[in-house]
């Protein structure tokens, strides 16, 4: 199911919003395949690794985009000064200088091939045995994201995707979640979805199948109690 621009509202319905979810939180757009449901259990707490220039600027945008993820999800989302406390980086650095932060926090070839073609990008960490997020790291060159004036929604992109929604889709709209997007901040259909995933009812490992019939009832809910 397709939403455009057309029509900003047209994703308000269950049909759109149960398939938005399923493809957002049962994909991986890196490596592309489908996955069982994965969320944090622990706080997230996040430790803003500055290697340019902005770090005002940075902390300030990091800092909005945690405040309102964890008012969204009610799930803590914190900002540490210690590297030590973090289970999330964000690395801010030039864009020539990433592929050498990726070697040297241990990451491997599979990111550096993502970072050639992407302008920020994610990585999480995920138990085999319960599919909960255990860590997570986002890379965002700042000089190439001002420079197509991207840079609070790198923020807000990747900040919103290692919370458990970690796929792409090119056919959604209203959303950061859309290489195409034109959006700096999360939108109301991306929102809904975070509720979606933070829904107790929902668990980590859970599968798409075991999942539908909850999901659905979850956005009935939010979209009634929306209209009142």
């Amino acid at each position: 199911m397709k939403c455009n621009a057309d029509d900003i509202n047209a994703w308000q319905n269950v049909d759109y919003l149960v398939s938005a979810f399923h493809r957002t939180a049962f994909y991986s757009e890196y490596p592309a395949q489908g996955v069982p449901l994965r969320k944090w259990q622990s706080p997230v707490k996040i430790y803003i690794d500055s290697r340019v220039g902005f770090k005002d600027i940075q902390l300030q945008l990091v800092t909005a985009q945690a405040e309102e993820l964890a008012e969204i999800t009610g799930h803590p989302v914190t900002i540490t000064k210690e590297k030590s406390e973090a289970n999330v980086v964000i690395v801010f650095a030039h864009s020539t200088k990433i592929p050498n932060v990726i070697v040297e926090n241990g990451s491997g070839v599979p990111l550096l091939n993502v970072a050639a073609k992407s302008l920020c990008f994610f990585q999480i960490k995920v138990s085999r045995l319960d599919w909960v997020i255990q860590e997570a790291a986002i890379y965002i060159p700042p000089d190439t994201a001002r420079a197509v004036a991207r840079l609070p929604g790198c923020v807000a992109e990747e900040m919103a995707q290692i919370m458990g929604l970690t796929n792409d889709d090119d056919q959604l709209f209203p959303t950061v979640f859309n290489d195409e997007s034109v959006f700096d901040e999360l939108t109301p259909l991306d929102k809904t979805l975070l509720k979606v995933l933070y829904n107790d009812k929902l668990k980590p490992g859970m599968g798409w199948e075991q999942s539908k019939g909850v999901v659905e009832e979850i956005i009935q809910h939010l979209l009634t109690n929306t209209k009142k």
